[in-house]
């Protein structure tokens, strides 16, 4: 009987253990589908707003950040083109801030606006690599913030 009680035993721990992982991970989708749902709003206010901008789908960027951690994300920006990076988050974040720099480390613009939803803008004036900081200014969660940022293309 002994051996039997400890198969019990660890198939309850593991059913308790998949569903916390599985209760974790509907949370978590919940906040990813909050700041989609954002990016949304701002996509289809920008692409019918001067002339239309063009969401460049595969310049999206989501995560997760704890109150006051930032990450960097690297772009390659193509002179003459007129860009708009616009970041989100999820309903436990009040404030996101956003740095573009170029390739030497110069700042371009900064939004650090006590908003959710920073928007920086860059016209280059030769192609390159410009970093972009995504700065979780205020999370109200322990478990952190998700975050979601977008970059448009004038038309």
């Amino acid at each position: 009987m002994r051996p039997r009680s400890g198969i019990r035993s660890g198939i309850r721990s593991t059913l308790v253990l998949l569903t916390l992982l599985s209760t974790t991970t509907v949370f978590a989708d919940k906040y990813y589908d909050q700041v989609r749902s954002n990016l949304q709003s701002r996509y289809d206010y920008w692409h019918n707003r001067d002339g239309g901008w063009t969401q460049l789908p595969d310049l999206r960027d989501t995560d997760l950040l704890d109150d006051g951690d930032y990450t960097t994300v690297t772009y390659t920006l193509l002179k003459g083109n007129s860009y708009k990076i616009v970041g989100a988050c999820d309903n436990q974040c009040s404030n996101l801030d956003l740095e573009l720099r170029d390739d030497n480390g110069n700042l371009i613009e900064r939004d650090n606006a006590s908003d959710d939803i920073p928007i920086v803008e860059v016209t280059p004036r030769r192609d390159g690599k410009f970093t972009l900081k995504v700065i979780m200014s205020d999370c109200s969660s322990s478990a952190g913030c998700v975050y979601g940022v977008d970059v448009y293309r004038a038309r």
